[in-house]
Parts: structure tokens; sequence; C-alpha cells
């Protein structure tokens, strides 16, 4: 999302935006999904040659995942 601000190349509002706290929360999220996609794709590369590792890996990272969506209000 690219929002135009006084300084910014970019057409868009005449004012410097100043983000809200739900907007960085968002953001925020959209990198974790990120972060967990990368993580996942390379435990996925990982299965050919280390396939032990990537299980313990993949483990750990469900157990995780799994964590933060039993908690969801939990910040």
């Amino acid at each position: 999302m690219v929002y135009g601000a006084k300084a910014s190349t970019v057409k868009g509002l005449s004012q410097d935006i100043i983000p809200s706290r739900r907007w960085e929360a968002w953001r925020e999220g959209v990198e974790d999904y990120q972060y967990l996609y990368e993580l996942q794709q390379a435990i996925n590369q990982e299965k050919s040659t280390h396939p032990e590792a990537a299980v313990s890996a993949q483990k750990l990272l469900d157990e995780q995942v799994n964590r933060v969506l039993k908690n969801p209000d939990n910040s």
C-alpha cells in the first residue's frame, strides 16, 4: 500500500501521513506472515538434504503458529 505525502514523489495527499496503531499492527502482521512464509520455504528446501532437521524445524514452526492462533487476545 502506498500513501502519498508532501515529500513523496507519489501523487496523493498533500499532507504528511501519521500512521495509526491499527495500520502499524496491520503492517506488522503482513511482515510476520512474510517471515513465516519464507521460513516455510526454507524448511521445504531442506527436506531433501536434511530431512531430520527439516522435520524438527517444521514441528517447531507448527507449534509456534498454533500457540499464537490459540491465544488471539494475547498481544
